[in-house]
This record gives structure tokens, C-alpha cells and sequence, in this order.
């Protein structure tokens, strides 16, 4: 599985490895990405079933994380620190929990390990009711999806998936079938044997319900040198709502010679 990434920066100190969330891609971390390498040497990546990476019919937290694997050795970077919003968040914990010796910290944004109830049903509706042979214009697209999907802020992030070939053809660039399909497993817990000991930063948005009071008990016992901040008036897209404090908080934790 050869993933499509996008390095920014020189050779630093850290290397700084980012991995999107469901649906997303590599794009949507680009403008904090291109912040980070002020400082770091910064890789965003596509991962399986997402942006320009690769499309295959299987998908789980360990294969995604297997993926993560071969990608670190094929640049042939033995420590790195990774960063990961959402389901990118899970990867990076499950990758960190069976290789801790190739995760120097890690920053995990707006998710816990643990297993979610389903939610993205009417998001998977929407992508479903797009005929993608009617469609001659990307507004076509949206008025398909307009009655599952009211935040234009979904809309947009949904829509940027699509894609244009040179002959006029549309199609997806996730492979939203098999993220369908494997639905369940994305919203699993990882799999976890044992705690990663090398610190690790939660981010969370303070109006987002996806990391609750009570799985902080269960952060810490699987990552005992971890520190939770909640940043206001933010939901589960938080670097995307408050970048300028995200920029902040993740510099100074990989810059920190502290432990948590």
C-alpha cells in the first residue's frame, strides 16, 4: 500500500507525521501543516480508501496501522511524532501501541480509544444519493445531498471529495463503499494489550461530545503520560476552528523536554 503524503519543510529535529479523520484527506491539515514546518519536517498523508491514496476492500484500525508501518520504513524513519484527528487519531494510537519505539509523542485530536455509537448514517445517505452520471456541476452534487445534510460546514468538507476527470467524469475520491462497509470496525475501539509510555497530548473541542468525562479514566490507563486540554467554543473539527490555538498547543508539547 503505497499512500500518497505530502512533505513540507527540511530535516529537522522532529519529524511531524499527520493523518486525517473519516472522509477526509491530506488537504485538510495543509495550512497548519505549512505552519509546523517553520519547525519541524512535516508529512501529511492520505490514508487507505482516502484523497489520492488507494482504494482496497478491507479496512481496520490494525491494517490501517500496518499501513502506517510500511509508509514510516519505505522513507525510512525510525522515530517520529504523529498527530491524528479522529479516526487518523485512532490509527496513531493503535500504531503506537504495537511500535512505541517509533512514536517519540503523540498529539491525538478529538477522539478517545474507545468504541462510538454510529453516527455518520445520514452522511453515507447523502454521498449515496448523489447520481454521479447527472451531475454536470458540483452544485448538482449538492442539491442530491442538501436533505440529509443542512451545515454547509458538512456540506463543503463532503464535497471536496468529489473530483473532475479530464473527459468531464465524476467520482469519489474516498472510496465510500467500503467505508461503509467497514463502518463498524472505523467505529471500534483499538486494540490495546498493554500502555503506551511516552507522552501524549489529547486535544479536545470543548462543544464536541466526542472524548466524555468519564474516558478520561480510560485515556489514562492506556497512556499514562498523557495530557487532555480543551479548547473553547470549538466542536470535533477543532484545528479547523481554532488552528491559531491548535499551532500553539502542539508546539509547544513536542517542543517541551517534559514528560506530561
Amino acid at each position: 500500500m503505497k499512500l500518497n503524503y505530502k512533505e513540507f519543510g527540511n530535516r529537522h529535529e522532529h519529524t511531524l507525521v499527520i493523518l486525517h479523520g473519516l472522509l477526509g484527506s491530506l488537504d485538510n491539515w495543509q495550512s497548519l501543516a505549512k505552519r509546523f514546518s517553520t519547525q519541524y519536517h512535516v508529512i501529511t498523508v492520505d490514508q487507505r480508501n482516502h484523497g489520492k491514496s488507494p482504494h482496497h476492500p478491507s479496512m481496520s484500525y490494525e491494517i490501517l496501522a500496518h499501513d502506517l508501518l510500511e509508509f514510516l520504513d519505505d522513507l525510512k524513519l525510525d522515530s517520529v511524532v504523529l498527530l491524528g484527528h479522529s479516526m487518523g487519531g485512532k490509527v496513531c494510537m493503535q500504531f503506537a501501541l504495537h511500535h512505541p519505539g517509533r512514536v517519540e509523542k503523540m498529539i491525538i485530536v478529538d477522539v478517545a480509544p474507545k468504541a462510538y455509537a454510529r453516527g455518520h448514517d445520514h452522511i453515507f445517505a447523502a454521498l449515496f444519493a448523489v447520481d454521479l452520471e447527472k451531475i454536470n456541476a458540483r452544485n448538482d452534487a449538492r442539491n442530491m445531498m442538501k436533505k440529509y445534510i443542512p451545515q454547509e460546514a458538512v456540506m463543503q468538507f463532503l464535497l471536496k471529495n468529489l473530483k473532475r476527470s479530464s473527459k468531464g467524469t465524476w467520482s469519489w475520491k474516498a472510496n465510500i463503499t467500503i467505508l461503509h462497509q467497514f463502518y463498524n470496525e472505523i467505529s471500534g475501539p483499538i486494540q490495546c494489550d498493554w500502555p503506551f509510555n511516552n507522552p501524549v497530548l489529547f486535544i479536545k473541542g470543548a462543544l464536541s461530545n466526542y472524548i466524555s468525562d468519564e474516558d478520561e479514566a480510560n485515556i489514562a490507563n492506556i497512556f499514562p503520560k498523557s495530557t487532555l486540554i480543551s479548547i473553547p467554543n470549538t466542536g470535533h473539527w477543532v484545528h479547523a476552528e481554532a488552528p491559531d490555538e491548535v499551532f500553539k498547543l502542539v508546539s509547544q508539547f513536542i517542543n517541551s523536554n517534559n514528560n506530561c
